[in-house]
């Protein structure tokens, strides 16, 4: 039995995880020079623009907030009787977060500045908001653009490459390898490698932008906060690096059965006329329902896996944020 079996499929059943061939589809990418770096400029600038979004976002909130405690001061203060402001100021001016060292005319100044300032920064900082939305809707759409049209010129060259290899193949590799593994690779594989280039090559570079800036502004927004969120990213680190070791291997399964699939239809549609003068269509059928019930079983098991990861990455997120709600309302 391992005797007849195709060397592509023994090969793989030994194969460990590696980074080659993605090392290699990149090396594809690197032949468009300038080109090739543009989705990834426009993904920077979309990710500073979704960045901006939460510190303008905090400007509204301080603005109104601000607004609200000096009108409540200013109304409490004329109902404080003119002999009892002196001593009342000290206490005012620690709740309210100011600076200790005003007089009482300082602070009435700060805090009638405080009103009138507000719905201009209001205005200016949803103004800015909407800026910044477009900007990233604007520039998003340009790296959306850019990668698929770098990751098809990767496909065409990979596509054409593996055509002419093929090609120049003896007569006794045919001989080993079947017809339908040859198109998977041809066909579906190279779409796998096209969307990884044009895709998640993008995310994965995105992904570090993101949380690289996120952190940055945590740390220069509240620390003590920052630190309570920290615990979460080894965690989630830890458990997609644990679930990749282990859907490696399945997805390297999945595409043995669709290779599997794929020989039995093309086996089947390339003998058409002999199957039916012989009359086994439903000797033919049989098989191909085993090989596609195979592949269908590998994908439900993949698939089981993933539902189980995300809901999981999800919880250990709710975790932390009930963490930073706890820490923060304190």
């Amino acid at each position: 039995m391992q005797a007849t079996m195709p060397r592509s499929q023994t090969r793989a059943r030994g194969q460990r995880p590696s980074f080659k061939g993605i090392g290699r589809a990149i090396r594809y990418l690197t032949n468009y020079g300038r080109q090739a770096l543009l989705p990834y400029v426009f993904l920077i600038i979309a990710t500073l623009s979704q960045l901006a979004v939460p510190h303008l976002v905090r400007n509204v909130i301080d603005a109104v907030t601000s607004g609200y405690i000096a009108n409540q001061v200013l109304d409490a203060l004329a109902k404080i009787p003119a002999g009892f402001v002196s001593q009342a100021l000290p206490k005012i001016l620690e709740l309210t977060g100011l600076d200790t060292s005003l007089t009482l005319d300082q602070l009435r100044v700060q805090l009638e500045a405080d009103i009138n300032n507000a719905p201009q920064t209001l205005i200016n900082a949803l103004i800015l908001i909407i800026i910044f939305a477009a900007l990233r809707g604007i520039f998003s759409f340009l790296q959306a653009f850019w990668g698929e049209k770098n990751s098809q010129a990767v496909a065409y060259d990979i596509r054409n490459e593996l055509y002419a290899k093929i090609q120049s193949l003896s007569f006794s590799y045919h001989d080993k390898n079947q017809t339908g593994q040859l198109m998977i690779r041809a066909t579906d594989d190279v779409e796998k490698v096209r969307l990884f280039i044009g895709q998640g090559l993008l995310q994965l570079v995105g992904a570090v932008i993101l949380l690289t800036g996120t952190i940055i502004i945590l740390f220069s927004t509240n620390t003590t906060l920052a630190w309570t969120a920290m615990p979460i990213l080894p965690v989630a680190l830890v458990l997609f690096m644990f679930f990749g070791v282990i859907s490696q291997p399945l997805f390297t399964k999945v595409q043995q059965k669709l290779s599997a699939l794929n020989t039995v239809l093309q086996e089947n549609l390339a003998g058409v006329k002999v199957i039916k003068a012989f009359t086994r269509e439903k000797e033919q059928q049989t098989k191909f329902r085993i090989a596609a019930d195979g592949t269908m079983n590998q994908a439900i098991t993949v698939a089981r896996l993933f539902t189980f990861l995300f809901p999981l990455v999800f919880m250990i997120a709710n975790l932390g944020q009930a963490a930073i709600l706890y820490v923060g309302g304190k």
